[in-house]
């Protein structure tokens, strides 16, 4: 089975590589400004906890979403949204878990031209289903997250992202317009 999980990861990959233009000589200055919105998706690591400090990890798929809406400082916050899903099992137990939540994150280039560093917190709702008790829990649903864009052309580039949320460590794409 983990070797199902491992094909289907790379296959995954290689499409979205895929996807990606060649890169142009113009690099955007400022990846992230007031008016921009940007979509990002990726895939990474999860992990789940449970009684007694007991941790299931497995991976998980998250997108998301922002507007850059105020200037601050030398940076710009933005507001969106993001939903992402979970599998994870060891031992027998399985889980699946699956967030939605508004997000919003401080976004600052470095003056590096095509870079967008950030950092931010999301808050929303969560649904867990686990293979021992029947039904699906809702719960509280919190992250932060530290994040980072390298864009290739105006419009596309790479994301990586990590934190506590749907994945715990995320690589992907990102989409600027």
């Amino acid at each position: 089975m983990a070797m199902k999980k491992i094909i289907f990861l790379c296959v995954l990959c290689s499409l979205m590589l895929g996807a990606v233009p060649r890169a142009h000589a113009e690099k955007p200055v400022e990846p992230m400004g007031i008016g921009t919105w940007v979509l990002n998706a990726g895939i990474g690591s999860s992990g789940y906890g449970y009684g007694d400090g007991q941790w299931l990890y497995g991976f998980g798929i998250k997108g998301a979403i922002q507007k850059g809406l105020w200037q601050v400082g030398w940076g710009v916050i933005s507001l969106g949204g993001e939903a992402g899903v979970a599998w994870a099992s060891h031992n027998g137990l399985n889980y699946t878990r699956f967030n939605i939540a508004p997000r919003s994150s401080y976004h600052y280039g470095w003056d590096v031209p095509g870079l967008d560093t950030y950092a931010g917190l999301t808050t929303g709702i969560g649904f867990v289903g686990n293979s021992i008790a029947s039904g699906t829990a809702v719960h509280f649903y919190g992250g932060m997250y530290i994040g980072g864009s390298y864009f290739l052309s105006e419009q596309f580039g790479f994301n990586a992202e990590m934190g506590l949320g749907t994945t715990m460590l995320q690589l992907g794409l990102v989409y600027r317009f």
